[in-house]
């Protein structure tokens, strides 16, 4: 399923890397289950003039089997994607690595300065016919 470092089958669960992603989420987010330095999220801290907001970067595959969700949170109880809360700072572009996939960034809409605390998450969830 993997290429030549993987000879058996892989389960949608397994973890091969032991790096706390499953085989479900790298193949979502186009990160190799076989190397544990390649992470799906890449969370960071982007800033617009003197304000810092925090952003999340990420592969996204290409096609149309899955889509993506971007939502933030002050408390991990509610969540939202709306543009008044999450910005697109880089929208999907095609790496033209190979791997099918596409890179994105987003930002919480608040500056870190503005908000007690904030959170994002992103969520691949399969595509409805």
């Amino acid at each position: 399923m993997f290429g030549a470092k993987m000879r058996t089958a892989a389960n949608p669960h397994d973890d091969p890397d032991g790096d706390g992603f499953d085989n479900l989420t790298e193949f979502a987010f186009g990160t190799d289950p076989t190397d544990p330095r390649s992470w799906p999220l890449k969370p960071g801290l982007i800033s617009d003039g003197p304000q810092r907001y925090l952003s999340v970067s990420f592969r996204r595959r290409a096609g149309a089997m899955l889509d993506y969700l971007v939502e933030a949170s002050s408390d991990l109880q509610r969540w939202s994607s709306v543009a008044a809360d999450v910005v697109v700072v880089v929208p999907p572009r095609n790496l033209f690595d190979g791997t099918g996939t596409m890179q994105t960034t987003c930002r919480l809409a608040l500056p870190l300065a503005d908000q007690r605390q904030g959170f994002l998450r992103v969520r691949a969830l399969a595509r409805q016919p």
